[in-house]
């Protein structure tokens, strides 16, 4: 059907996860939708190799609008529907039928006899990603003991370090190690950890496998420990820092140290994603950070990789990266980013309103969070970003941010 069949004969639906079922007016959205690839360039070899994965769930803004007498009534019955955290079904004349799950709804009442809503849709499988969450974690660390046994593989055969790098290494781990913070109970364990690398180092060019393991789990076994999850990525983001510095354009044992080790610690920071304490994961918001994060860095390291190629008639210094370890390592990213997306519709949801008339601090929290309680009160204030001119009047037409 053209277009314009598609608006009259398909009607804009919501139905939410309680049942219930929407016909609001809609305006037209911009749907996305990211590719999961990676794009690998060889030196003398025509042309690139892309490995594609599946694609991300799409994403686009629903804006629709409740109108007649009854629209606070009908938007009142919409937010208590839009509660409920199974999937939703929307009808849309351009995109078709489609299942997914809200991650923000925004409300706007400051027009009479229209309420406003404003949603950020991402479109879902029916079923869960993985079927059981509490794989979640056992997939991710079969996907890690993968990267991390090639990437030794990788160093190992193709790195011929000589003596001149133990030094530089053994800094490296050095400085590394002193990123993470080991709760008291495993600061000896993970100091006889990092000593046992340090003295296993000194055989780096007779026993390369044995002296690589010893230090690739200096940098792993931090994903163990107890500690919340915005401090284990800072300490991973450092210590990748630490040995991104190692590197070397001239030097070709320092250039597979980085392709392996900092491999090793992407996985560190997606085993600790799917492993968070009860506090980590709080909000939505909360898990999209880490995702972002750990996207964010993976993809600084495949630029870091790239720019290091060096051609194959160099042989001394010849690099490119392993595609084992780069094809594995993309499947870690991937299922942990997936897995990350199921685990969001566990934690809290935002909402966001206009209010339409002028109100204060208590009114307010006692409104959106129940209770007027001081920490409550000191809760709304660092959501919403209320200042000292603002703790007695809140004027009309202000977005309030709140959580359910």
């Amino acid at each position: 059907m053209s277009w314009k069949e598609n608006l009259d004969n398909i009607k804009f639906t919501i139905k939410t996860g309680d049942g219930s079922v929407y016909y609001p007016l809609w305006r037209d959205s911009v749907k996305s939708t990211k590719l999961n690839f990676a794009k690998y360039d060889f030196i003398n070899v025509r042309g690139s190799f892309i490995d594609r994965k599946e694609s991300e769930s799409g994403s686009f803004p629903l804006n629709f609008y409740f109108t007649g007498e009854d629209n606070l009534d009908q938007a009142k019955a919409f937010e208590e529907s839009a509660k409920d955290k199974r999937l939703w079904t929307v009808t849309h004349p351009f995109y078709g039928t489609l299942s997914g799950h809200p991650t923000n709804i925004e409300r706007n009442d400051n027009s009479y006899g229209n309420t406003e809503i404003n949603v950020l849709f991402w479109e879902s499988i029916a079923d869960d990603y993985p079927q059981e969450s509490d794989s979640i974690p056992d997939e991710v660390k079969q996907r890690v003991n993968i990267v991390n046994n090639l990437a030794v593989q990788n160093y190992a055969s193709k790195a011929r370090p000589n003596t001149g790098d133990i030094n530089t290494i053994k800094s490296s781990i050095q400085i590394s190690a002193a990123r993470f913070e080991p709760n008291s109970s495993r600061f000896n364990e993970y100091r006889a950890i990092k000593n046992k690398s340090l003295n296993d180092l000194n055989l780096l060019v007779q026993e390369t496998d044995s002296a690589i393991i010893s230090s690739q789990i200096v940098l792993s076994e931090p994903a163990n420990f107890i500690r919340n999850i915005s401090s284990k990525i800072q300490s991973v983001k450092s210590a990748y820092q630490e040995i991104k510095n190692t590197l070397n354009i001239n030097n070709r044992q320092s250039k597979y140290y980085f392709e392996s080790q900092s491999a090793t610690l992407i996985g560190n920071m997606a085993q600790s994603a799917v492993n968070p304490l009860p506090d980590d994961y709080v909000l939505r918001s909360d898990i999209e950070r880490v995702n972002f994060e750990m996207l964010t860095l993976y993809r600084d390291y495949l630029a870091t990789i790239d720019r290091n190629q060096i051609p194959l008639e160099n042989i001394m210094n010849e690099y490119s990266p392993d595609l084992d370890l780069q094809s594995a390592l993309i499947d870690l990213v991937t299922y942990t980013s997936k897995s990350l997306f199921v685990l969001s519709f566990d934690a809290r949801q935002e909402r966001s309103t206009r209010i339409n008339k002028d109100s204060n601090l208590i009114v307010l929290t006692h409104r959106f969070l129940g209770v007027a309680s001081d920490e409550n009160l000191e809760a709304f204030k660092k959501i919403n970003n209320i200042g000292l001119n603002e703790s007695y009047r809140i004027k009309k037409g202000r977005l309030i941010t709140y959580y359910i």
